[in-house]
């Protein structure tokens, strides 16, 4: 099977778009990228408590309102990230909960890339779990 690899730049991409929530006033307990073997893309998962307590149109609006206001920002094209590869959910998510949970017990020691190959639920390939900006 062909191997998708997530590049330096699109990685960037999503720091951008992670800082960019956070800016925008959404509680950000974690973000990573993981790999779905169905479909082999990387998508850009974001845990906020936020998506549980709002209407969800609202959240996803959100996607849009912020890669829109990212549009001038991108350095490089392969930094662009389109709203299909970016996911908000909300803490109770189990695959979310395994990540916030890494972090929690190993967040000082955690370098800028960390990869977690874990029996994952939902089968998820690969998951790079992102140091959030400023942290």
């Amino acid at each position: 099977m062909e191997q998708v690899i997530l590049s330096r730049e699109e990685y960037d991409g999503g720091q951008r778009v992670i800082r960019r929530f956070m800016e925008s006033g959404f509680d950000v307990l974690a973000a990573f990228w993981a790999k779905h073997p169905d479909d082999r893309s990387w998508t850009l998962w974001t845990v906020s408590p936020r998506v549980d307590e709002t209407d969800r149109f609202a959240v996803f609006n959100q996607v849009r309102i912020v890669l829109d206001s990212l549009q001038a920002d991108w350095a490089h094209p392969f930094e662009r990230i389109d709203s299909s590869r970016v996911w908000l959910t909300d803490p109770s998510n189990a695959l979310a909960e395994r990540v916030v949970d890494c972090l929690t017990k190993h967040a000082l020691a955690l370098p800028r890339w960390h990869h977690v190959c874990l029996p994952w639920p939902n089968q998820y390939d690969d998951v790079l779990i992102c140091p959030l900006p400023g942290g």
